[in-house]
């Protein structure tokens, strides 16, 4: 499809099929000419940015990985898989106050579209639960007492598993 018809929505369908095989350097390209195009749906375009961004990140480029999830954020600053990546690059570089705002961006936002607060034709979602166990790492990881407190107050209303329920009560002690 994408050879007689290359246009940015087939890029990214292309981006995001390689991503799924795991053939992210293919995938990359694709998701670099999905961007390129104008007409290209908002939410596509930020969704392209932000596995650029995470790409990025994931090897270090921390110039590259901000210039692509700042591009993401800017087209759907609610997006929370964005807003993830950007907290993410925040606590690699050291920025751990910052990384715990965008922790709670992603968090809020998320639970915004599971709850049908938000509505997006594109959007992805975490699982709460899944979402909640990340802000608890994430406030570990950026030593943030204030954080950790407000996901453990939110996930032990959740039904979660005896181990992760005693590693959260370890961290909590």
């Amino acid at each position: 499809e994408f050879k007689s018809n290359p246009t940015g929505y087939n890029a990214f369908q292309l981006g995001q099929t390689y991503n799924i095989i795991e053939n992210i350097d293919e995938a990359n390209q694709y998701f670099k000419l999905a961007i390129t195009d104008k007409f290209l749906e908002l939410h596509h375009r930020a969704q392209a940015f932000r596995h650029l961004a995470a790409f990025e990140l994931k090897n270090k480029n921390y110039k590259a990985a901000e210039v692509y999830v700042d591009k993401g954020l800017s087209l759907v600053p609610e997006s929370p898989l964005l807003n993830i990546v950007k907290a993410n690059l925040l606590l690699e570089t050291d920025n751990d106050e910052q990384s715990v705002v965008f922790c709670k961006i992603a968090y809020q936002n998320n639970k915004k579209f599971l709850q049908g607060e938000q509505n997006s034709k594109f959007e992805q979602t975490v699982i709460e639960k899944n979402m909640l166990l990340y802000g608890i790492n994430l406030s570990i990881a950026a030593n943030s007492k204030e954080l950790f407190e407000y996901f453990y107050s939110k996930i032990i209303q959740q039904p979660i598993s005896a181990e992760d329920k005693k590693t959260i009560d370890f961290y909590k002690k």
